[in-house]
């Protein structure tokens, strides 16, 4: 990671290890819900054919569990007050974080997460308006653990067929039967914007494209992974040959990117766009719609940027559409065109929640199983005490001492029921 130190400024810390992360089990912690973004990442999950949820679990308050569709069946996923409340061995398998907190509370969850989790790669922070002190405070804290933290006001990190951390790509259904979410590439997509994230997903797609990651820094004026951490990222990553960057007037970022250009600290090819030319038709500076879109000098310019951006040899399209087309010309590998089955998108499309669901029984085409084994065999090889106690706990009970226990409490509670009629 790079962090401003002055000025114009920039001194090394860590980057984002995408290959670390493809050759990880994802395993998700939610800090808050925020069901259509959970939902997303289920069908994203499933669709890609994982065995189970990279969901884990959820940090919030609302019951015990969430119930969330897994394809058209009915899961519950855990949820927890806190990480001290969490089962044996939880803490310790949760390598990535997703917060969809308020603003406010960004600062302290994240810091109480990254210190109780010691497997943690990195997470993305979604929520907007986050406070600029609390925003550099956890880029010391990402810093010092040695994590990735991207945001805040991130719609998150993809890594296509792998990875969806965020609202990256959509959070309907209908919009996660894009192949490029599907199928990993040779491009690497860095944008300011996160509409803007999705859109050069949809344009990387409709021109054939595909690509090695995408994620979203955010708009804000101190955003915990900068645009220079993004690029430096993408040129270390070895699936990356190519990169995109959009990006928007405002700051200085662009100038150090050209720096470490000039100096072939980045040696990859980059095609970018700086939004916002159109703010030097007016007299004062105007400020866009995220915090750090607004040109306080002429060099923080779209046009500025560019320009020097252009000088450094970076392919820089002056227009949106003069971007579009030389992304159209980036080379890309050929491969299989990745088709979802029509099976898939009638199932994800068209389900309904069922009345109840449970996470002890459930039916398959094949019979009713209770706790992960068919009901005929559990049936067979234990007693009712044992089924009885393990359906109520919502797992197998492995000690012999609790299955005798629990039978000595219901003879005691048979024998305290019955009664001798009485004679008159």
């Amino acid at each position: 990671m790079w962090s401003r130190c002055g000025t114009n400024r920039y001194y090394y810390l860590d980057m984002i290890d995408f290959e670390k992360i493809r050759n990880s089990t994802p395993s998700i912690l939610m800090l808050g819900s925020y069901p259509p973004i959970i939902q997303s990442i289920l069908d994203f999950d499933y669709l890609t054919k994982k065995k189970h949820s990279s969901i884990s679990g959820i940090i919030g308050t609302s019951g015990k569990s969430q119930r969330y569709f897994w394809g058209n069946e009915d899961i519950l996923i855990p949820v927890y007050r806190n990480l001290e409340v969490t089962p044996w061995g939880f803490n310790e398998s949760i390598n990535l974080f997703l917060s969809v907190v308020s603003a406010r509370r960004v600062l302290f969850t994240t810091e109480i997460t990254v210190n109780s989790l010691p497997n943690l790669i990195g997470g993305t922070i979604f929520a907007e308006n986050t406070p600029e002190i609390h925003s550099l405070k956890i880029q010391h804290i990402a810093s010092s653990q040695k994590v990735f933290i991207i945001g805040p006001s991130s719609v998150g990190l993809l890594l296509p067929g792998k990875l969806k951390l965020g609202a990256i790509g959509g959070v309907e259904a209908r919009q996660l039967f894009n192949p490029v979410l599907h199928e990993a590439g040779n491009i690497g997509v860095i944008s300011t914007s996160g509409g803007m994230t999705n859109e050069l997903l949809n344009i990387a797609s409709s021109l054939g494209k595909k690509v090695s990651f995408c994620f979203s820094f955010g708009g804000d004026r101190f955003p915990i992974t900068s645009p220079v951490d993004a690029i430096l990222s993408a040129e270390d990553d070895p699936r990356t040959s190519h990169i995109i960057y959009f990006g928007e007037l405002g700051g200085e970022d662009e100038y150090a990117i050209a720096d470490l250009i000039a100096k072939r600290r980045i040696n990859k090819p980059v095609i970018a766009h700086i939004a916002g030319s159109v703010s030097d038709a007016f007299k004062t500076p105007t400020q866009f719609g995220h915090a750090k879109a607004m040109a306080k000098s002429k060099d923080e310019s779209a046009k500025a940027k560019m320009k020097v951006l252009d000088k450094a040899g970076v392919l820089v399209g002056e227009s949106f559409t003069e971007f579009v087309g030389l992304i159209g010309n980036i080379p890309t590998k050929r491969s299989e065109t990745f088709l979802l089955s029509t099976r898939d998108n009638r199932l994800l499309t068209k389900r309904k929640k069922t009345i109840f669901a449970s996470s002890i029984t459930h039916e398959t085409d094949f019979g009713v199983e209770v706790l992960n084994k068919d009901l005929l065999e559990v049936a067979r090889g234990h007693s009712f005490t044992y089924i009885a106690t393990s359906m109520l706990l919502g797992k197998e009970i492995k000690s012999k001492e609790i299955e005798e226990f629990v039978n000595l409490v219901f003879k005691l509670i048979m024998v305290h029921q019955y009664r001798e009629p009485s004679i008159p």
